[in-house]
């Protein structure tokens, strides 16, 4: 990872005490950290993965033996390694991969740490063969409630058009599909699109935004409160320009929400603890700072743009007298103005879940107070997907 603050890493440690890097696993019996090196007596990209172990987590790691390695002859590449156990049986498995080759799962024996069998084991996700590269550290979480195995992964250059993407399946070796169905392991992917994408590069008109996540991991504390963790470059507050530089890279910790539909969204904000009371409908009425994540290629920065949640006689940030003349439905509870120009409706499912209609889209959302670090305050969010399997955000936007 790049240069990471140390407030993080006392955050993560606080919050979810039994935190260890992607690498790393504990076992009954010791600490296993999957470590990549690069054959440094070979000419070309010669990668191998070592399993070392130690006691203790803080404990000097003693190397024992190579559980993988690729050459540059080979597509896979033996880098980016994590490991996860399949909750029904115990068994570990190791995810690496990077670029053309795609993301494997290979079996491991729980006994040694070692490979269970010989190959790359089994392809859980690749780019669309057009493309053949950006994709890399793979990361996967079981949520017991869903009983889906999530697939989290960077696509893109962290560098520079980075975003992460999920999809999830029942099985721990997949196929692991996105909200609409499609694989991530489907090469015929022309628009680059598949994939549900949780997070890329966007900016509020009121803070410093963010550019190029990448090197996703997800946590659940003892409470059940879900965090994501991410590696980002940050835009500098009083300029807006990036700190484009691998020493400026980050690392981001946010609040991870479940949908209805058992999907991950992720706060618009850096978490930051906060009391959450009860928000009730008047609490939610105002406006708010809103980006939809959709993919592109190359993947670019989101601008926010404005979000009104009225009542059924408020106007918007650009209504005019005759901009309401159509009815809304009796079902809902007041009117939505998009971006100053789209309108439509809303209304609550239950006191933090809310849904907008307008155009073609529906969207689903979960209600929740976060604290905004960046503006030194507590606001509301709202976080979820549209029914194209699209992720949204907002925050609101309070006068000064």
């Amino acid at each position: 990872m790049g240069k990471a603050r140390s407030d993080t890493y006392d955050k993560i440690k606080e919050l979810i005490p039994q935190f260890l890097a992607a690498g790393k696993i504990k076992t009954k019996n010791e600490y296993r950290y999957y470590k990549v090196e690069k054959d440094k007596t070979m000419e070309g990209d010669y990668h191998a993965i070592y399993l070392l172990t130690a006691k203790e987590e803080e404990a000097e790691y003693l190397p024992r033996l190579k559980v993988i390695d690729t050459s540059p002859q080979e597509e896979v590449k033996a880098v980016c390694p994590h490991v996860a156990v399949e909750h029904e049986t115990g068994e570990h498995y190791l995810f690496y991969g990077k670029d053309k080759g795609g993301i494997y799962a290979l079996h491991l024996n729980p006994r040694n740490g070692l490979a269970h069998i010989e190959g790359y084991g089994i392809c859980v996700a690749r780019r669309p063969k057009w493309l053949g590269e950006a994709i890399s550290q793979p990361y996967v979480v079981y949520n017991e409630k869903t009983q889906y195995y999530y697939l989290f992964v960077t696509y893109g250059d962290p560098n520079s058009d980075a975003n992460i993407r999920v999809g999830r399946s029942k099985k721990i070796t997949g196929p692991y599909l996105d909200p609409m169905n499609r694989s991530l392991r489907d090469i015929d992917d022309f628009k680059a699109a598949h994939g549900f994408m949780i997070s890329a590069g966007y900016r509020y008109d009121d803070t410093a935004g963010i550019k190029a996540p990448s090197s996703p991991m997800v946590y659940q504390n003892e409470n059940g409160q879900w965090f994501f963790l991410q590696e980002i470059t940050p835009y500098q507050s009083s300029k807006n320009e990036l700190l484009d530089n691998q020493e400026s890279r980050v690392l981001d910790l946010r609040e991870l929400f479940w949908t209805s539909d058992g999907w991950p969204v992720l706060s618009p904000v850096t978490y930051q603890k906060v009391d959450k009371d009860e928000i009730s409908p008047k609490d939610l009425m105002g406006n708010y700072e809103f980006i939809k994540l959709t993919p592109m290629l190359p993947q670019g920065v989101f601008n926010s743009v404005t979000l009104s949640i009225l009542d059924h006689s408020m106007q918007g940030v650009s209504s005019t007298r005759n901009s309401w003349a159509w009815k809304i439905p009796q079902t809902a509870q007041g009117r939505l103005e998009l971006g100053g120009s789209i309108r439509g409706y809303w209304r609550l499912l239950d006191m933090d879940v809310i849904e907008f209609n307008y155009e073609n889209y529906i969207e689903t959302y979960q209600i929740s107070m976060a604290w905004d670090p960046d503006l030194d305050q507590r606001l509301i969010i709202l976080t979820g997907k549209d029914s194209n399997g699209l992720a949204c955000f907002a925050k609101k936007v309070y006068q000064s």
